[in-house]
């Protein structure tokens, strides 16, 4: 399957089909590295648990290195943003994958870490 399927499933309407697409492009790795596909990925970790963990996954498969220092910018921000979410779960999975990341080691995103662990993720 090809990127752009990928994509229009994992904004699907089951969680099954979402599920799958994010762990189709975490096998991916690098490859699956657009802009695209990190936009649509972190999107997902406020998703359903199972495919909130799936698209963690893939971020952490696919990481930062080769994307574009404003896009990575942006994907950072947006999982940083996922750290300070309400529920739990949903933090954890943003840790998860920001831990995962290659590229995702500003000083920034230390700070909001330590905060986010003392608040219980």
């Amino acid at each position: 399957m090809q990127i752009p399927e990928l994509l229009e499933r994992l904004h699907g309407g089951k969680p099954m089909t979402r599920h799958a697409a994010a762990q189709a492009l975490g096998r991916m790795g690098p490859l699956a590295s657009t802009p695209e596909v990190l936009r649509a990925l972190t999107e997902r970790l406020g998703d359903v648990e199972d495919v909130r963990w799936a698209a963690a996954w893939a971020l952490g498969r696919i990481g930062l290195a080769g994307v574009p220092p404003d896009v990575r910018s942006e994907i950072l921000n947006s999982v940083l943003t996922h750290l300070r979410h309400d529920d739990g779960d949903v933090r954890r999975a943003a840790a998860w994958a920001l831990a995962r990341m290659s590229g995702a080691t500003r000083p920034e995103v230390i700070e909001v870490l330590t905060d986010a662990l003392l608040r219980g993720v």
